[in-house]
């Protein structure tokens, strides 16, 4: 996990990790649910990677929903 933090901590991989993660939620997603089995096969705590596998969770489940109903104007 380290080699993944040192990777991930550049503002070039976080502006290309939003770009990506905002073009293809579910890449992204099923990328998460992948890195998400290993993590637990490991059976290692891994709470930095809850979180963000629950952020995952969370963007993706409010990127498919579809937009409310426009509201009724009388």
């Amino acid at each position: 996990m380290l080699g993944w933090r040192l990777c991930l901590d550049t503002s070039l991989a976080v502006i290309g990790a939003q770009a990506h993660a905002n073009a293809a939620p579910d890449e992204v997603k099923e990328l998460a649910d992948e890195l998400r089995v290993i993590t637990r096969r490991a059976r290692l705590p891994c709470p930095a990677s809850d979180i963000l596998f629950g952020e995952v969770d969370n963007q993706f489940e409010r990127a498919s929903r579809p937009p409310p109903a426009a509201a009724r104007t009388a």
